[in-house]
């Protein structure tokens, strides 16, 4: 016998007082045997309490035992596994896009309609930007909100050019950009 049995059944049909639970252990020997070598397991009755001692070491061993087998996995390799270090592409066939990102002394940029164009200056506070277009591109000015600085930026709204204009309140400097929006 390699383990512990636990059950409700009466192998002997008499009742014991209590919750009525046999405990068959792997160990030789009987009460009336002190000494002797009785090929058969004993079995002992347990009373609710012990019963129930029992049963949560016999959970604790089982959980010890699939945590420990789960958590190997036949690997000592301590990397991560390839599942959760490849990053996923979303079911609906939809993909995330970043912003188009215009540089200083950047002159031309091309997006599609959807796209965000984010205009990356020294001091966004200070930029004041515009459009000659703002059927195609609705542009956003830079600026903080306490917690965060944004830089000045523009939606692509329909297919067609805009030149934008970036100015610094401060030193009057300016950068025109000419944006060419596609479907």
């Amino acid at each position: 016998m390699a383990g512990m049995l636990i059950g409700t059944s009466e192998p002997t049909g008499n009742r014991v007082a209590g919750l009525g639970v046999y405990v068959v252990l792997p160990m030789w020997g009987g009460c009336g045997n002190a000494g002797a070598l009785n090929k058969e397991p004993m079995m002992y009755s347990m009373t609710r309490r012990g019963s129930a001692a029992a049963m949560v070491a016999a959970l604790a061993l089982t959980a010890t035992g699939v945590l420990t087998a789960c958590s190997s996995e036949g690997s000592s390799d301590p990397s991560p596994s390839s599942s959760s270090s490849t990053q996923q592409e979303p079911t609906s066939g939809a993909q995330m896009i970043g912003p188009v990102m215009v540089e200083p002394g950047q002159t031309e940029v091309s997006a599609t309609v959807g796209r965000t164009i984010v205009f990356n200056v020294a001091d966004p506070e200070k930029e004041l930007i515009s459009t000659n277009n703002p059927e195609v591109l609705a542009v956003s000015p830079g600026g903080s909100d306490g917690s965060a600085v944004f830089n000045p930026g523009a939606e692509a709204l329909a297919p067609g050019t805009a030149t934008v204009t970036l100015t610094n309140s401060e030193t009057g400097a300016t950068q025109v950009v000419s944006v060419t929006i596609t479907d």
